[in-house]
């Protein structure tokens, strides 16, 4: 992610594409998104409070608390789905279930398809 935009364009896409597996996820309002950075609360299933810093190298969690950066972690993801699978089960567990959703269905359009 080279600019502001990118960041905010995947920060906005995470929320919308990882809602379904979190308690909750919004944009950070408290914290500027500016130069080449973006910030997410999340929440797990768990109930695990993060603040998730994007930029240029990825996805870093910064908090353990909303809006504030105050403890970054020193792992850092490439995507969302990542740090979420790597430090959620639930994430993990209602994504494997989506994706397995999503496979029957199109296993059952196909079918559909050929009669």
């Amino acid at each position: 992610m080279s600019d502001v935009k990118s960041c905010l364009d995947e920060a906005q896409a995470a929320v919308r594409e990882v809602a379904f597996a979190v308690s909750s996820i919004e944009m950070s309002s408290a914290l500027p998104a500016g130069g080449s950075e973006a910030f997410l609360n999340i929440v797990t299933l768990e109930g695990r409070r993060m603040c998730v810093r994007i930029g240029e190298e990825g996805f870093r969690v910064v908090s353990d608390q909303p809006d504030c950066q105050d403890t970054p972690a020193p792992a850092c993801y490439e995507t969302v789905y990542a740090l979420l699978s790597d430090l959620s089960e639930g994430f993990r567990s209602a994504f494997s279930g989506a994706l397995s959703a999503r496979l029957l269905d199109l296993t059952a359009a196909a079918d559909a398809d050929k009669n």
